[in-house]
């Protein structure tokens, strides 16, 4: 059973939030594991932290990436390009989440032992989340630890990825679409959650509005042209749900085993291209 270690880095603000996290972790983590079919770390480590703590943190996450990437290349020149454009991801998904934070319920970074998963209690505050959203909020994040778990190497796999296609070792349309993969998958689970605990697709009826004041601050980063496309995710849903339907949530988890099994962009696109290979890959050959 996965173990939770909170710490609460939000002040007297977040003590009363840590027993609310802790009671959702714990209701959404056996959930996640069966309807994933992917097991969870035996431990996580969650951080509650103030809004302005999160940039720091993200950038510090894509710093160990790069050095993780980094370390894959023999040319000093490619070995500054993979640290460069991991910082350069860094400056510009901190700077995301830094104005965007009222739409950001939960994050999963890599930290100096581990995968941490980042609560801004001051958006949850905000937002008047219930205990329920608060379960599928966090349950969503760790569909992303359960991929780490499954995949170490799934985001330093597309940084290098990147940093190929910088210095002409790979065509730009070849790197493969994890953002979309990953997040897709963590949202086609949490949907699941979501319909077990009585709300349809993100929203639970009868649950309370947000603050006036935080609904004017979400409204405004939603026209933020930093947002992400969410229209990209919906990819990696539809491309989930094409994958279950074939083979149920083994298949799903499957799509983790490796780089070879992460669906290329024209596969996320055409489910069928990536369910004849993955059955072509797995079929022994004819015998001579």
């Amino acid at each position: 059973m996965t173990s939770f270690l909170i710490s609460n880095e939000a002040g007297s603000a977040g003590r009363a939030f840590t027993v609310r996290a802790e009671e959702a972790l714990y209701a959404a983590a056996p959930r996640i594991v069966e309807l994933s079919a992917l097991p969870l770390p035996d431990e996580v480590t969650v951080r509650l932290v103030r809004p302005g703590a999160v940039p720091g943190i993200t950038r510090g996450h894509f710093t160990i990436v790069g050095r993780m990437v980094s370390a894959e290349f023999e040319a000093e020149e490619h070995r500054a390009a993979a640290l460069k454009l991991a910082a350069t991801q860094g400056a510009i998904t901190g700077l995301m989440t830094r104005l965007c934070w009222p739409l950001i319920g939960g994050q999963m970074v890599l930290g100096p032992v581990g995968p941490e998963l980042l609560v801004v209690h001051r958006m949850h505050a905000g937002n008047r989340t219930s205990q329920r959203a608060l379960t599928q909020t966090l349950g969503h994040e760790l569909v992303h630890a359960a991929e780490f778990l499954r995949f170490p190497g799934l985001v330093p796999m597309w940084v290098r990825q990147m940093v190929e296609a910088r210095i002409g070792r790979r065509p730009a349309r070849d790197v493969l679409p994890v953002p979309e993969v990953s997040e897709g998958h963590a949202m086609w689970v949490h949907r699941r959650l979501v319909a077990e605990l009585g709300g349809v697709e993100d929203h639970f009826p009868g649950d309370p509005k947000a603050k006036l004041r935080f609904r004017a601050l979400r409204r405004v980063a939603e026209f933020l042209p930093i947002v992400p496309d969410r229209s990209l995710y919906l990819r990696g849903q539809q491309f989930m749900s094409a994958l279950h339907d074939a083979g149920g949530p083994a298949m799903l988890s499957s799509i983790f085993d490796g780089e070879d099994t992460v669906p290329t962009s024209a596969e996320l696109d055409s489910p069928a291209l990536w369910l004849a290979r993955h059955r072509a890959e797995a079929s022994p050959p004819p015998a001579a």
